[in-house]
């Protein structure tokens, strides 16, 4: 009898073990946040980069932040380039990842924020939903 129940202790420990790597993969939420943020950014600078910008030239910028009623904004900030021109702003407000290949970024620039829902497929982030989540 001692042999079957070594057999039954190592098959209740061979399920443990394999229940155990199973919830470590279902709770795995350690996402590339990074990753992630970049395709986000990258959908939202997709025209401008196409359009005005050479991605890879990086300039000085300042920035003059006005105080006044501009509706839901107590204060605008503009941002200037190093000639003194008009440059954009974005700002990475929250990234949420509730799993390891799903992450949801919000992103904010002057007059609006969007909503980014991004997926992970092999080592690829993507964008498969995008909202406005407030405009000026």
């Amino acid at each position: 009898m001692s042999g079957s129940r070594d057999f039954v202790t190592l098959g209740v420990l061979a399920v443990l073990v394999a229940g155990a790597v199973w919830l470590s993969a279902l709770f795995d939420t350690r996402p590339q946040v990074t990753e992630a943020a970049a395709a986000a950014i990258k959908a939202e600078m997709a025209f401008f980069i196409e359009v005005y910008a050479d991605p890879a030239a990086r300039k000085a910028c300042t920035s003059k932040t006005v105080e006044g009623d501009f509706g839901m904004f107590s204060a605008m900030t503009y941002w200037f380039d190093e000639t003194g021109q008009d440059a954009g702003m974005l700002e990475i407000e929250a990234v949420r990842c509730p799993t390891s290949r799903r992450c949801i970024v919000d992103i904010n620039t002057v007059g609006s924020g969007m909503r980014y829902e991004l997926e992970k497929t092999g080592d690829d982030w993507a964008v498969n939903k995008s909202d406005i989540r407030w405009i000026v």
